[in-house]
């Protein structure tokens, strides 16, 4: 499962494929994605979260970064990708204290 920005949730491989494609065929498209893990824990044997930042180039702007939590189940020997979830980093002054 995977929520899009826009609001839509792809649910399934199939329309997880679909989307992706669409989103990489968009004008507005990524351009370029660079996925950087923060921190990551295995919450059972065959389940692990992820905490990251994304930043994406569309083609011609400006480097939009992106908060990311996905989480992995194992499936066989591999792991696929159960859940994303990413937001846009906040605007407000980080509060004193908080790292």
């Amino acid at each position: 499962m995977v929520q899009t920005e826009w609001g839509p949730v792809l649910d399934g491989r199939t329309k997880i494929m679909h989307g992706l494609v669409a989103l990489f065929e968009s004008p507005s498209g990524p351009g370029r994605l660079r996925n950087v893990p923060v921190l990551s824990r295995r919450a059972a044997d065959d389940v692990i979260v992820s905490h990251g930042i994304a930043r994406r180039t569309p083609p011609g702007g400006v480097e939009e970064p992106f908060l990311y939590t996905r989480v992995y189940v194992r499936r066989g020997e591999g792991w696929l990708l159960l859940a994303n979830q990413i937001a846009r980093p906040s605007s407000h002054a980080e509060p004193t204290g908080i790292r």
